[in-house]
């Protein structure tokens, strides 16, 4: 992953993730993406055992935060934390400020990505992470789309089945970010974060990462975001 690391300090105001501001202090508040590692069996909830950060630390809480104690396996979440000790190590202990949920959709197989919306909304930024200190994988994107508010949007990360050779010469699987805004009247940009799981489909031997394509809101800009494993 390359925006979003272990290692960027910033004070949150992000209104996407429901977060709560932070107070500026002279204890530095560190903030990422990052997944839960615990019991695999039933009922796999209040059984954390840790967290992996997006760029592969693990992270053991340093308090009894609600939202970190009810997480559940392979729960993908954003915080906000601090770090008693003042230094980052492998494995490291924090103290959670904030945590916000992200939203998890599956990868949905279809013949007809298109037939989901052709609307624009451009990828920002997307990367891969997992795999590594029993934390499932995943591919998170970051993304815009205008509207108005005025009608409710869908979108869809799709595997098109009828495409031959996926993956491709490359390595690569080609996925298809695809939105639909319902003829919203696109008066103002809006942005988003989605957590999608990986399955063997897409992480087998010999896939090198993703080649996803979406529509931008003009033809001038890329249309294709490589997400390398």
């Amino acid at each position: 992953m390359n925006t979003h690391t272990f290692l960027r300090i910033i004070c949150i105001t992000a209104s996407i993730l429901s977060i709560y501001s932070c107070t500026v202090k002279n204890t530095p508040q560190y903030a990422t993406y990052m997944t839960a590692v615990g019991d695999m069996t039933p009922p796999a909830s209040g059984n954390i055992k840790y967290l992996v950060s997006d760029d592969s630390i693990m992270i053991y809480p340093a308090n009894a935060l609600y939202a970190i104690n009810s997480l559940k396996h392979n729960q993908r979440i954003f915080a906000t934390f601090t770090i008693p000790s003042g230094e980052i190590t492998d494995p490291v202990q924090v103290e959670f400020s904030t945590v916000s949920y992200l939203d998890e959709e599956d990868i949905m197989e279809t013949t007809a990505p298109d037939s989901l919306g052709n609307d624009p909304m451009p990828v920002i930024s997307a990367w891969h992470s997992g795999g590594i200190h029993g934390a499932g994988r995943f591919v998170t994107l970051t993304f815009e789309y205008r509207g108005g508010g005025m009608a409710f949007h869908s979108m869809a990360l799709a595997d098109n089945t009828d495409l031959e050779n996926n993956p491709d010469e490359d390595g690569y699987y080609h996925l298809f970010l695809r939105h639909n805004s319902n003829n919203d009247p696109e008066l103002y940009y809006y942005s988003g974060v989605t957590t999608y799981p990986l399955t063997d489909k897409y992480t087998a031997a010999g896939i090198k990462g993703l080649k996803i394509n979406f529509k931008p809101f003009s033809s001038d800009y890329d249309s294709t975001v490589v997400v390398n494993y």
